[in-house]
C-alpha cells in the first residue's frame, strides 16, 4: 500500500478506468452497465493499469483482428521456414564462405552452359540458311503447286 493517504483513498475507490465516446477518462470501482460493452482497464493498489478488458467488437473489428492474426501467423511461419532452411544450409556446409563459393561455381557453370547453347543455336541458324539457299536452287518441273 502507499504511504500517501490521498493515493490510498484514491486507489481504495478506483479500480477501473474507462473512456467514453468523447474520449474523456472516467474512474470508478466498477463499469456502469451502459458501458459494459466497451473496453476498460483494471488498476492495482497503486493505481497502475494491470489488465485491459476488451469491449464487444463489431463484425468489422473482428474481421480485421482475424486478418491481422492470420497475417502475423503467416509472417511467423515464413520466418520459421527461413530459419529452418538457413539451418539446413549451415548444417550441410562448413561455413557461409563455402556456400558463397559453391554458389559462384554453379553460376559460372550455368553461364558457360548458356554460352555453349548460344553458339549451338548460331550454328544451327547458319546451317538452316545454307539449306534454304540450296533448296531455292531447285525449281519444280511442273507449274502446278500440288505437283
Amino acid at each position: 500500500m502507499s504511504d500517501n493517504p490521498k493515493a490510498a483513498a484514491f486507489t481504495a475507490v478506483v479500480s477501473a478506468i474507462r473512456f467514453d465516446d468523447n474520449g474523456l477518462v472516467h474512474y470508478g470501482d466498477h463499469v456502469p452497465p451502459d458501458f459494459a460493452d466497451q473496453g476498460h482497464e483494471i488498476l492495482n493498489d497503486q493505481g497502475v493499469a494491470v489488465h485491459y478488458v476488451e469491449g464487444t467488437a463489431s463484425d468489422e473489428e473482428l474481421a480485421e483482428r482475424a486478418r491481422v492474426t492470420a497475417d502475423e501467423e503467416a509472417d511467423r511461419e515464413a520466418a520459421t521456414e527461413r530459419a529452418r532452411l538457413d539451418r539446413v544450409l549451415l548444417d550441410t556446409y562448413l561455413s557461409v564462405d563455402e556456400i558463397v563459393r559453391l554458389r559462384d561455381q554453379r553460376l559460372d557453370l550455368l553461364e558457360a552452359q548458356i554460352a555453349v547453347t548460344e553458339q549451338y543455336l548460331t550454328n544451327l541458324t547458319a546451317r538452316l540458311m545454307e539449306l534454304q539457299q540450296n533448296a531455292s536452287r531447285f525449281n519444280p518441273r511442273s507449274p502446278h503447286p500440288a505437283a
